[in-house]
């Protein structure tokens, strides 16, 4: 199992939507983002 990251993805993602779209639209992209995620981590598996 690779080691875990000094940051989260998903909120360093949330910082930069923020600083290039507002916080309208940013709650929502990291919501899809983590359910995408957790996807992808269980058809790995």
């Amino acid at each position: 199992m690779p080691e875990p990251l000094s940051f989260d993805p998903i909120e360093e993602a949330g910082r930069h939507w923020r600083k290039r779209w507002g916080a309208a639209p940013t709650i929502p992209m990291m919501a899809v983002t983590s359910v995408m995620r957790v996807q992808q981590i269980w058809l790995s598996r």
